[in-house]
């Protein structure tokens, strides 16, 4: 990712490419000679034969990543098969992942239909996903719409969403709407939202009175999708504003996921202010967003998100604070955890959360945990079934 360029004498080069060919051709000898010598990066950059160089830079690991997508870009430039094939048998690891990213763009940037036929022979392969984003995402740049034709037909469904999200971004900088609207046929064929949400959120983020708009009109299944995405992006720039026109939605179920997404947004970077706003709402809404905040808010603050706690009233709203709070805590302080898990109200919510805690800290403590349970009563099932799954890691 990051790149370091050399400069080299004639010396260095002579002797930088044979210290090369000596690696490839024998990589027992000389390890101290591997491509950590500066002198052999332009070397091997320059030399004729891709696959000595390739595997050179390859095995000097991490720290030449930008030159062997470099030396890939070039390979894959001219014979793209063969340098993706190659590197498919030869390369294993992050050194196959990188070379196959690098080839696959300088690919995808020559011949998108090319790329994007070799991509779905790739079946079955873990990388595919990647690859399909990679190559809709350089293909959406050039010409959205043949791209937008490829990545609904895929056959796999992670791989056909992993695309379609890649083009969907893409094409959102050139023209947001039309994405957006490309984005509900996606949805309408395949069932899949993630692309939405992206195109949304673009939108919004290009254009807010127009995304709110856009919204509007599309069919009521997505309206979650839509006014959550809205919501949040809205937030960015002013909470408060989006809180209020989230508050005013008709229906319960999109106001609730608005005014979540909203606070979650909010709690990033003024959680007290957040807190006031949530004080102020009521049933799921309420409920949902008090879980959001303290999740936020004890990353920063434990101490304020649990002073603040203390003055919500019992109810469905403060055990899900309780719980979010309880799991913020659970890995620097779990007889907190546990302490917080214990004055959960729901009795089936503080059964499930008083033994999540006991589990990890069984995992990590086993000794701590047996000493905070001679002192503490916790239900003798619970302790069990937690001390069962915690031996089972």
């Amino acid at each position: 990712m990051k790149k370091i360029v050399y400069g080299i004498l004639i010396f260095g080069f002579l002797m930088g490419f044979w210290v090369v060919v000596d690696r490839v051709t024998n990589p027992i000898t000389k390890p101290e000679a591997r491509a950590e010598n500066p002198r052999i990066v332009r070397s091997v950059q320059d030399a004729p034969d891709h696959k000595k160089a390739v595997l050179a830079i390859a095995r000097a690991g991490e720290s030449r990543s930008g030159d062997l997508a470099q030396v890939i870009g070039k390979w894959a430039a001219t014979e793209p098969e063969e340098a993706l094939s190659w590197i498919e048998n030869e390369l294993e690891g992050s050194e196959r992942v990188r070379a196959l990213d690098a080839g696959l763009r300088a690919y995808a940037l020559k011949n998108p239909e090319g790329a994007a036929a070799w991509v779905e022979g790739g079946k079955g392969d873990p990388l595919q996903e990647r690859w399909a984003a990679i190559v809709g995402a350089i293909w959406a740049g050039d010409s959205p719409e043949d791209a937008a034709v490829w990545a609904i037909g895929i056959e796999n469904p992670d791989v056909r969403e992993g695309a379609a999200i890649a083009v969907t971004s893409a094409w959102a900088t050139e023209d947001p709407a039309a994405s957006a609207e490309w984005a509900i046929e996606f949805y309408e064929e395949t069932e899949s939202p993630a692309p939405l949400q992206t195109a949304i959120g673009e939108l919004a983020e290009h254009d807010l009175l127009e995304a709110r708009e856009f919204v509007d009109q599309i069919p009521d299944e997505l309206d979650y999708v839509g006014v959550v995405q809205v919501g949040m992006e809205w937030a960015e720039s002013d909470p408060l504003a989006a809180a209020a026109w989230a508050a005013g939605l008709n229906s319960a179920t999109n106001r609730a996921g608005a005014l979540t997404g909203i606070v979650g947004v909010w709690a990033e970077d003024a959680p007290g202010e957040a807190a006031d706003f949530v004080d102020g709402l009521s049933g799921a809404a309420q409920s949902s967003a008090t879980r959001l905040l303290v999740k936020e808010w004890v990353e920063s603050d434990a101490v304020a998100a649990s002073e603040w706690l203390q003055t919500v009233s019992e109810g469905e709203a403060r055990d899900e604070g309780i719980s979010a709070l309880s799991d913020g805590l659970m890995d620097s302080d779990p007889a907190s955890a546990m302490q917080w898990s214990l004055a959960i109200e729901d009795e089936i919510m503080r059964e499930f959360q008083v033994e999540d805690v006991l589990h990890s800290w069984f995992v990590r403590d086993q000794r701590a945990v047996e000493s905070w349970l001679t002192e503490n009563q916790v239900p003798a099932d619970v302790i069990e079934r937690a001390k069962e799954s915690a031996a089972l890691n």
